[in-house]
């Protein structure tokens, strides 16, 4: 996530995918995708690398992952210019989540509290487990870690980017 300044005002960009590498030689990049929109690299969808706006020629699913060929990257000279490159999208090209869930950009960087009202510090980091995720809270007490199901975290409230949470008692 980055805040991009166009002169206008600032437009948050939201992080869907890097360039891994080149494949073959007519263009065409691998990409480590970061979002879960099944249309995100669609034909004709716009994604921004460096400031600059690339639009989505064709892409395929491979056993190795998402294979992109943008317009205007004819060589695979030209596509090595985006090795390790990252792919963002404007916060308004991202489609709502369903009610009561969040994308991990809205939760990284809030402010979580407990529910006595106690500071715990700030949401640092999301890691995906099987069953449910779990918030990596870095405060002056150390890391705290918060599994996101509904008995542990209580509120979300993004308007003021914070978080209430239930702290488990450890055993």
């Amino acid at each position: 996530m980055k805040k991009d300044e166009d002169g206008v005002g600032a437009q948050l960009m939201i992080e869907v995918g890097r360039v891994v590498a080149p494949v073959g030689v007519r263009g065409d990049v691998r990409v480590w995708v970061l979002s879960d929109v099944p249309h995100r690299f669609a034909s004709e969808s716009l994604l921004w690398i460096d400031g600059s706006c690339l639009t989505v020629q064709s892409s395929r699913d491979t056993s190795r992952g998402m294979v992109v060929k943008f317009h205007g990257i004819e060589s695979r000279i030209e596509a090595e210019y985006l090795r390790d490159k990252l792919l963002f999208v404007n916060e308004t090209d991202v489609p709502l989540p369903p009610l009561d869930t969040y994308y991990y950009y809205q939760l990284l960087g809030m402010q979580v509290w407990s529910q006595e009202g106690r500071d715990l510090g700030v949401l640092t980091q999301v890691i995906s487990t099987g069953a449910n995720d779990v918030y990596v809270i870095d405060g002056d007490d150390g890391e705290v870690l918060i599994p996101a199901i509904i008995d542990f975290v209580l509120s979300v409230d993004l308007e003021h980017n914070t978080m209430t949470v239930n702290v488990p008692k450890v055993l």
